[in-house]
């Protein structure tokens, strides 16, 4: 079976192992993704590169990929630590009731992490008024909130953006197996 991959040169800011996803950090600059929270680009060819050498990413086609962990075939796969391969959730929609507060007050909302977006901050007790202008993820797990909700409920709606870079073709069961996966190439 002939495989196509459609291949280009970055040049490696840090040291990229092979087969490895990775992402563009600068003007023809790649490195490691280490999370399905950043936009991945491709995967890095069968030899990788060091730091400030170039370094050929496959970024279409169907590359082999080495697995951070267990992956299920057909599951959608993103850039784990070091940029190994980890199946991802198709979830993106998450929802959580939590106590309101004072104005100006930092609110803990499990879950909830920087770069989601919220999508719906509901207080429930006042005749289910809308506060999502009054509201901003401050940091993980932390909403601030800039108007007084003191003895309500708030339902707070948030979406999680993942960024696989395509879909596992077959499964692997361990951290260090390679697996085939179809890149879908990315749009930013």
């Amino acid at each position: 079976m002939m495989e196509y991959l459609l291949t280009k040169s970055f040049r490696a800011r840090t040291a990229i192992a092979a087969r490895r996803i990775c992402r563009i950090v600068g003007d023809r600059e790649a490195e490691a993704a280490a999370s399905d929270l950043v936009l991945p680009v491709g995967v890095s060819a069968d030899l990788g590169a060091a730091a400030d050498r170039p370094v050929d990413i496959h970024v279409a086609g169907i590359a082999m990929v080495e697995a951070g962990g267990a992956i299920d075939a057909g599951a959608l796969v993103a850039a784990g630590a070091g940029g190994k391969a980890m199946a991802v959730s198709r979830r993106s929609l998450f929802q959580s009731a939590v106590d309101g507060a004072a104005a100006d007050t930092d609110i803990a909302v499990p879950g909830l992490l920087p770069g989601d977006v919220l999508t719906g901050v509901v207080e429930l007790a006042a005749g289910n008024s809308d506060r999502l202008a009054q509201a901003q993820i401050h940091a993980a797990d932390v909403l601030r909130i800039s108007t007084a909700t003191t003895g309500d409920r708030l339902l707070v709606t948030w979406q999680r953006v993942f960024h696989a870079v395509g879909v596992a073709l077959d499964g692997a069961a361990a951290d260090g197996d390679l697996i085939p996966v179809l890149i879908v190439p990315q749009q930013t």
